[in-house]
């Protein structure tokens, strides 16, 4: 009995872990679905930060169990893997101060290849 409270206790653990990358990674493949296709520019800081507060805002409101869904860190990576699996195109600019400002967009060719993740 002890050897099957302390699976379920290992189990509970991972899945609280795994939880709010789940979370962050499905909120961030819906923006990027509501985007898609609509010939829209987003500068990744600005689309970091709205989705940091779209979460909170979800946690606030009971539909997400993790605050922890809304780090920024977790989000910039989503957004990363998506970019990588071709949903997003990044384009990085140097700015006159030296800085670096990366845009967003979302073909509408991508829009397909969302839809079936969502079927």
């Amino acid at each position: 009995m002890k050897n099957k409270d302390q699976t379920f206790t290992l189990l509970d653990f991972f899945s609280n872990l795994i939880h709010p990358l789940v979370d962050t990674y499905l909120v961030t493949l819906t923006a990027i679905d509501q985007i898609c296709g609509k010939n829209l520019v987003l500068s990744k800081k600005k689309f970091v930060t709205e989705l940091h507060n779209c979460i909170k805002a979800l946690f606030s409101t009971k539909v997400l169990t993790h605050l922890h869904s809304c780090l920024n860190e977790i989000i910039e990576t989503a957004i990363e893997r998506f970019s990588q699996m071709g949903f997003l195109e990044m384009r990085a600019y140097v700015t006159k101060n030296g800085s670096t400002t990366v845009y967003l967009q979302c073909p509408a060719e991508s829009k397909s290849r969302i839809d079936e993740l969502w079927n």
